[in-house]
């Protein structure tokens, strides 16, 4: 038979719609939006919700396990929601970018040394930019410790995050394609969730680590 132009349309248009909504962390629907049943929603909405809340009880259990920290020096609290937010969208970026070069045939999954190093350079740089601002909003919120300690446990921990979030987010879907699966499986909620808890974790070390070695906190 022959393929007509709108034949291509169409399947173009079903595939960047699928991958979209993977991205979105949504199993692809079949049908279009209003010709999908209500439990067809829940189940393809709800199992990669799942997935994520799951995934983000591991939050829960890396602040209870730093209790004694978050006792200690009752700032650190206040910068979690902002550790969370820039290691996630840090990461996000880094994933998106990735996925859609992959589609437009920029790189391959060969590719990935050059793409870290680039990466590393680049996360490294807006973990500069976003630590400097991290370390000024820091400096007024020290009360129990000093504001340089909570200043510089602040910024330091933001730029860890975020480089190891931007690096995380441009080689996980370069492994998921090497590994025969489509990279758009690795969502932005995913990419996330992911680096949300490292990125507790990584906040917590780096805070231990600068209060009691370099002001004795």
């Amino acid at each position: 038979g022959v393929v007509t132009v709108d034949d291509v349309v169409d399947v173009v248009i079903e595939e960047a719609t699928e991958d979209a909504q993977m991205m979105g962390g949504v199993v692809p629907l079949e049908d279009s939006y209003f010709q999908t049943g209500w439990a067809e929603f829940v189940w393809k909405r709800g199992s990669w919700l799942v997935l994520l809340f799951v995934a983000q009880l591991l939050t829960a259990t890396v602040i209870q396990e730093n209790q004694d920290v978050l006792t200690a020096t009752v700032e650190l609290v206040l910068f979690i929601p902002l550790i969370i937010a820039s290691g996630g969208n840090a990461g996000s970026q880094s994933s998106t970018l990735v996925i859609r070069a992959m589609a437009v045939g920029e790189l391959k999954p060969a590719d990935w040394a050059k793409v870290l190093g680039r990466e590393l350079l680049i996360g490294l740089s807006l973990g500069v930019a976003l630590g400097l601002i991290g370390f000024a909003r820091g400096w007024f919120a020290g009360e129990t410790v000093p504001p340089l300690a909570i200043a510089t446990a602040v910024g330091a921990s933001i730029l860890a995050i975020v480089t190891l979030s931007t690096m995380i987010g441009s080689l996980l879907p370069l492994l998921i394609r090497r590994a025969g699966l489509d990279p758009a499986v690795s969502s932005t909620p995913f990419i996330a969730s992911v680096v949300d808890v490292l990125g507790l974790i990584v906040y917590f070390a780096v805070a231990q680590v600068i209060l009691h070695a370099f002001f004795a906190v």
